[in-house]
């Protein structure tokens, strides 16, 4: 059953309740009460939709949800919120929220991409009710930003907001709360970081909370392939896309997930997959990005890959694209 974690519903709760609004109909059509919200350890999904839908219709204000975000320093809930303020880098924390994501409830989940400018997040949600779309985009991205500055320190800057929706009526408000770039009618609902040091120590690193965390999500996602036959896959991939060639090797892969390398390869085999396979997806994407965006000679893109020798990157790529990567760059170029 989809779920969420109670500590967002109760965070609602008390802004509601700090700024006069009453409660008596926040739980109408909900199978939720209070006392059970500081009992439990999820909240299905179905009755947090009609919650957030029950606060919208008594806020009475369309922009309620991002003013709601944006007067939090951080609202991450539970071990996920310790853990990703005690990360050791800014990228690591940010990667720690991806891989949640995946395990609280599975229509409404994030991905991060590493690429040659910085970092873009972004998002996937399915709704039955479209409409409330927003609500489930804004609110996460402020978080991201609120999340961002907590770890840097500073007000965030350079960064693109994208948004897959039309203009809402309160789209001034966007401006104001984001203090970066809008866009609307985008491809895709994501954010597009820049400038920003992802590999700095965070001075709030504690190693012990890191480390109960990870061992918390190696177990969630050996819970998790039972019921879905990717799950190992996804995480791989979602690790090698949050960081930058040279990739590591499976030892550290396995090591990052808290499981043996015999573990993650046994568990990927289940999945029809491999490190090794998944590797090599990973750096073909990093080389196209090299060739198509960059002058780079062909010798510096193989170091910047990983790669013995610029003969064993040509060879590699010639396997996936049947041409070698200077009849690539020349192709790309010609059609433009």
């Amino acid at each position: 059953m989809l779920s969420t974690d109670p500590s967002i519903v109760l965070s609602i709760i008390r802004d509601m309740s700090r700024q006069g609004f009453s409660l008596t109909r926040l739980f109408d059509n909900t199978n939720l009460t209070l006392e059970q919200l500081n009992t439990k350890k999820y909240v299905p999904f179905s009755d947090y939709e009609v919650v957030i839908k029950n606060a919208a219709n008594i806020i009475g204000d369309p922009a309620w949800t991002l003013l709601y975000t944006h007067r939090l320093t951080a609202c991450l809930p539970g071990l996920l919120g310790a853990a990703a303020n005690r990360a050791p880098t800014l990228r690591a924390g940010l990667r720690l929220l991806e891989s949640y994501s995946r395990l609280l409830v599975n229509n409404v989940t994030f991905s991060m991409r590493s690429g040659l400018n910085g970092l873009t997040l972004s998002s996937r949600v399915e709704l039955s009710d479209e409409t409330m779309l927003p609500h489930y985009i804004e609110g996460p991205f402020m978080v991201f930003k609120n999340y961002i500055e907590l770890i840097d320190g500073q007000p965030l800057k350079g960064a693109e907001f994208r948004f897959a929706y039309p203009p809402p009526s309160y789209a001034d408000r966007y401006h104001e709360a984001f203090q970066n770039t809008v866009v609307f009618n985008a491809a895709q609902n994501e954010v597009v970081l820049r400038d920003l040091d992802f590999d700095a120590p965070n001075p709030f690193y504690v190693e012990e909370l890191w480390e109960m965390a990870q061992v918390k999500l190696a177990s969630a996602l050996q819970e998790l392939q039972q019921e879905n036959n990717d799950t190992y896959t996804q995480h791989v991939v979602s690790y090698l896309r949050s960081i930058e060639p040279p990739f590591p090797d499976i030892s550290c892969v396995a090591e990052q997930m808290h499981i043996s390398k015999r573990t993650l390869n046994r568990r990927l085999s289940l999945e029809g997959t491999s490190v090794k396979e998944i590797r090599a997806n990973e750096l073909h994407n990093w080389s196209l990005r090299y060739l198509e965006k960059t002058d780079l000679a062909v010798e510096k893109i193989s170091v910047l890959l990983g790669y013995q020798d610029a003969a064993n990157f040509r060879r590699a790529f010639k396997n996936k694209e049947e041409c070698t990567p200077a009849e690539y760059r020349q192709r790309i170029r010609t059609a433009q």
